[in-house]
């Protein structure tokens, strides 16, 4: 997509995606203003990680036998990776192929977020290793952290290719041909469900465990991090389902027939996220177990996790529904005692500054 042209455009007749280039960031005129309303509220979230004290848990990670302290700083690892790819990432790819001047503007603030997120891990690491160096440096070579991320990757990796293809043809889009376009638009589609499953799934089995050290009273400081960060991707995970249901069920989007046609391997995304993160659970409590967490209960949150993330977007899901094995997560998933996971809850209410907003998740169909 071009950055700027002097042709006119109707946004409320654009598709989200590849529709025709864009001029002028208009908010005035809004296709879908769920997507305004996502970003006030993000707007209204911001926060600060040197706004938490890190001392306690630095005396909290010395007391740590060898099993939790690999349980802690491998979760750690994860998460820092996790959000640096996904700070790099939005605008990257996703961005370069958006019409919609409001979902631009949301995907402006979710970035901003992401690198905001990636910075209060190294304020976490900062503040608990006298020398960070040995903690970042892991991330670059543990097998267990670079297999789970090639996963996340490749789907970024493949739009941005075809992207890249699809830029070399704009000047001439009479040599464009429906199978390629249709191969961009099914790579925007891989990715838009990459982006859910990282953002519902691989990152919840990871608070997870942050908050079971901060349940039983140590790496508080840690918690109260994640706990921010948990609030920013519920709006994530808000966004990414809101727009995969459009674009699944709105022909005039423009990908109905690609949903369909690539259901199976989306399906099989999930799967692969399943099986990854199950691994990834034996891996962290390879040593040792803790009070309100192990393995066993870890992979039984990933399957109730996994089942309600599948059932919002309408995909058959892969596992049996099972309880929250956790329920005291839910108190660490909430922002001044308000829910923000859409599909446990009717009405959202967020009060975050001076800003009250509303959302009710009907607007998202998610039951």
């Amino acid at each position: 997509m071009q950055l700027y042209t002097k042709e006119r455009s109707d946004y409320k007749n654009e598709p989200i995606f590849m529709g025709k280039n864009r001029n002028v960031q208009r908010y005035d005129i809004q296709k879908y203003p769920f997507f305004a309303e996502r970003a006030k509220i993000m707007r209204g979230l911001f926060w600060s990680p040197e706004e938490v004290n890190m001392s306690k848990d630095r005396s909290d990670y010395k007391t740590l036998s060898p099993g939790l302290q690999h349980v802690f700083v491998s979760n750690l690892k994860y998460q820092t990776l996790l959000d640096s790819l996904m700070g790099r990432s939005l605008m990257m790819t996703v961005g370069r192929v958006l019409t919609s001047p409001e979902l631009e503007e949301c995907l402006a603030w979710w970035d901003v977020f992401e690198v905001l997120h990636s910075k209060s891990y190294s304020h976490i690491i900062q503040g608990i290793f006298e020398d960070p160096s040995p903690v970042f440096d892991d991330i670059l070579i543990n097998e267990y952290i670079t297999k789970r991320s090639q996963s996340v990757i490749q789907y970024y990796d493949d739009l941005e290719e075809a992207t890249d293809r699809y830029a070399v043809k704009r000047h001439h889009p009479e040599t464009i041909t429906k199978e390629e376009l249709d191969e961009l638009k099914e790579k925007i589609l891989l990715a838009l469900v990459n982006i859910n499953i990282l953002e519902g799934i691989r990152f919840y089995v990871s608070f997870a465990c942050s908050f079971a050290f901060g349940e039983n009273k140590v790496m508080v400081g840690n918690a109260s991090i994640i706990k921010l960060i948990a609030t920013d991707e519920s709006q994530h995970l808000i966004l990414s389902q809101y727009l995969l249901k459009i674009l699944q069920e709105n022909e005039a989007e423009g990908f109905v027939e690609l949903w369909n046609k690539n259901q199976s391997k989306i399906i099989d995304m999930y799967r692969v996220a399943f099986e990854e993160e199950k691994e990834w659970a034996a891996y962290l409590f390879k040593q040792e177990s803790m009070l309100g967490l192990n393995e066993v209960i870890l992979v039984q949150y990933l399957q109730h996790v996994l089942y309600s993330r599948m059932s919002a977007i309408n995909l058959p899901p892969i596992v049996e529904e099972i309880e929250n094995p956790i329920p005291w997560i839910n108190n660490w998933l909430q922002y001044n005692h308000v829910e923000t996971l859409p599909q446990e809850t009717e009405n959202i209410s967020y009060t975050i500054g001076n800003l009250k907003s509303e959302c009710n998740t009907a607007d998202l169909d998610l039951d």
